[in-house]
């Protein structure tokens, strides 16, 4: 079987939202197209649904993939497996296909064997950093809502329960699916009386902290570790922070950086990069710049006279990059791209003009043919239209019985 995510077509962190969104499409496709071995397909796509969109299948598949879910605690023994085979909800679709119900397909290889416990579920956060923060390190403080046990019945809820009589404890009902048009499967669903938890609570007997919910939702504060040298979208573990619930174990919070643009820099790897402008007389004559660094430091940059600088050149200076995760004596390197302003027309007079020719090496000789035209150039404007041009001496005395159409002066 192909790996879970692809039948699906969905990426490996997508929401449970989008796994259901994406198979109700394929299912209805596949119904509406009448594919060649449509119910083989169909199979292979209702038993990833069914493994990705269960709270406690999906993280044992991300793990361990499919023989973690076949050694999961729902199917360590006979009885899990028959229940796993009726409560399916597609399995009276998979039976006459020769799989005895998908509870059965991951079962098999699963009976008697140690299970591990149950795991909860990962949950994001999305943290914005600059890039001083991940140039320097810092400890950035996030409020995150969650529920948590409840600490006045420690997660009971309620001292005294009772079957309930809708589902008979089981929590789920026999109903019919209707997943695309003219195709409908019978499986279980879960209890509408008691909401999937198979019991009944004796109101008086009922937590009074959490009303009978077994969790109260708090707004916890806590401190994330960004480490010099750290990236855009790197994920940070926070072991056991994310919400609780009575059973498994407390699922595991996942921060995912995020870097904020930055006015100056630009990191690419582990180096930075800049954009200087500077003037004419810098790029021939040398310069001198001041940079402020991401730490507070001020970088003298410097270049000797008579090393042209030419436009979109670009320089570095060694180890002074972002530094390396984990090696944070190591640095990359720092780029910059000089961007070279000219002077405006007619900035000086002829005689100045005369002596800058002087310094510079002389003009290379041209032989000009005799038959020559003396055109001079002008300022071009990228909007006007190329197939236009303005004419030569030579054409304004073309003759008026030429066709073509009439020449107009352009007007800017």
């Amino acid at each position: 079987m192909s790996e879970l995510y692809n039948v699906l077509g969905v990426p490996r962190n997508a929401s449970y939202h989008e796994i259901e969104q994406s198979y109700l499409k394929l299912s209805k496709d596949l119904h509406a197209g009448q594919q060649p071995g449509a119910a083989d397909i169909f199979k292979e796509i209702s038993f990833a649904y069914e493994t990705l969109s269960d709270p406690k299948k999906r993280p044992l598949y991300d793990r361990y993939g499919l023989e973690g879910v076949q050694e999961s605690s729902d199917q360590i023994n006979y009885g899990g497996f028959m229940s796993d085979l009726f409560e399916s909800p597609f399995a009276s679709f998979a039976e006459p296909m020769g799989f005895g119900g998908f509870g059965g397909f991951c079962g098999f290889g699963g009976l008697g064997v140690r299970s591990r416990p149950q795991c909860g579920r990962e949950e994001f956060y999305i943290l914005k950093v600059t890039l001083e923060d991940l140039y320097n390190g810092n400890v950035k403080n996030i409020s995150v809502g969650s529920n948590l046990i409840c600490n006045g019945c420690n997660g009971v809820g309620c001292s005294e329960r009772t079957a309930c009589r809708g589902c008979a404890g089981s929590g789920k009902k026999w109903t019919f699916y209707e997943i695309a048009q003219g195709i409908t499967v019978q499986g279980k669903a879960q209890c509408n009386l008691c909401d999937g938890k198979g019991e009944m609570t004796n109101e008086k007997f009922v937590c009074t902290i959490c009303k009978g919910k077994k969790v109260l939702y708090h707004l916890r504060n806590l401190d994330v570790n960004v480490d010099k040298g750290m990236k855009d979208t790197q994920r940070i573990l926070l072991k056991g922070e994310n919400e609780q619930y009575p059973g498994p174990q407390t699922g595991d919070l996942v921060v995912i950086l995020e870097q904020k643009v930055h006015d100056v820099f630009h990191r690419s790897g582990d180096n930075l990069y800049l954009t200087k402008t500077i003037g004419l007389a810098e790029a021939l004559c040398g310069l001198n710049i001041v940079v402020r660094h991401l730490d507070g430091r001020d970088l003298i940059i410097t270049h000797p006279p008579g090393c042209v600088i030419k436009p979109d050149d670009v320089k570095g200076v060694s180890g002074e990059g972002m530094p390396v995760y984990r090696k944070p004596f190591k640095k990359g390197n720092l780029y910059v791209k000089f961007d070279i302003t000219f002077p405006e027309d007619n900035f000086t007079n002829e005689k100045v003009i005369q002596t800058l020719l002087s310094m510079f090496p002389p003009k290379a000789p041209i032989i000009i043919p005799q038959d020559a035209e003396e055109v001079e150039l002008e300022n071009f404007d990228p909007n006007y239209k190329t197939e236009s041009h303005v004419p030569r001496a030579s054409e304004a005395y073309a003759s008026d019985d030429d066709e073509g159409p009439e020449m107009q002066c352009a007007h800017q």
